[in-house]
């Protein structure tokens, strides 16, 4: 607010703690907590946008090594938030989860078309009961159906995606 007081209500954009793992004394640890936290300033602070650089992290460095791209994207964030430009600029975002049989339906916003870079969601994990289980699954547009005969309508699920210091992202938009 002090910002604000000084310099209007402006935007601020703000960059997400990129996936990191280790080095020296410091770790990955907290990063998911501090992530969804930054995801929660975003969502309820006016003027305020995240850009995400989930397929941007180093393992071992802290600090991405693709500066261009970090730019690039905060660059789409102040075209189509600030200017107004019809661009896009958000990363997919989950919106909602549906149970259904024994899938769960995972519908992502800022999504048109999703793809996996592979024969598996790299970071997703499925859990039932608080077991962790093994499940197929597909992608159509921007919904991930995730399978398993683990899962009935009495069952506790819950879904982690890149919920750790570092992970490699392969679930992205289409281009």
């Amino acid at each position: 607010s002090r910002w604000r007081k000084k310099f209007g209500n402006v935007y601020f954009i703000v960059v997400q703690l990129a996936p990191f793992g280790s080095w020296m004394n410091s770790n990955g640890i907290e990063y998911p907590t501090v992530r969804n936290a930054q995801e929660k300033v975003c969502d309820t602070t006016e003027k305020c946008v995240l850009v995400s650089l989930s397929d941007s992290g180093n393992e071992f460095d802290i600090h991405p090594k693709h500066k261009s791209e970090v730019g690039h994207r905060m660059c789409l964030q102040a075209l189509n938030k600030i200017y107004g430009f019809s661009v896009v600029s958000d990363a997919p975002r989950f919106l909602s989860a549906e149970r259904k049989n024994h899938s769960v339906l995972l519908v992502f916003k800022n999504a048109k078309k999703l793809i996996v870079d592979g024969n598996k969601i790299n970071s997703l994990f499925l859990f039932v009961d608080d077991i962790s289980v093994d499940y197929i699954f597909f992608v159509n547009d921007n919904v991930v159906v995730l399978s398993s005969e683990k899962i009935d309508e009495n069952n506790k699920i819950e879904i982690k995606f890149a919920w750790s210091g570092f992970y490699k992202v392969n679930l992205v938009n289409e281009g």
